[in-house]
């Protein structure tokens, strides 16, 4: 059961992160019109996907 725990949260933060990142390189890079509070909210997305990443599986300590 904790193996399906991990795999759901690795997909999740993933999707995240990478729907964050193209949406913020889409806005960046091919946009015709730009709007900050769209990057902002990409930016966000792609923020909050890498910190989630980061804390379960880069610097995955135990807590005991």
């Amino acid at each position: 059961m904790k193996g399906s725990r991990r795999l759901i949260n690795l997909i999740l933060a993933l999707a995240l992160f990478l729907s964050g990142a193209a949406a913020l390189a889409f806005l960046l890079l091919f946009a015709d019109t730009f709007r900050v509070w769209m990057a902002v909210a990409a930016a966000f997305a792609c923020s909050l996907g890498g910190f989630w990443l980061y804390e379960d599986f880069i610097d995955a300590t135990p807590n005991s």
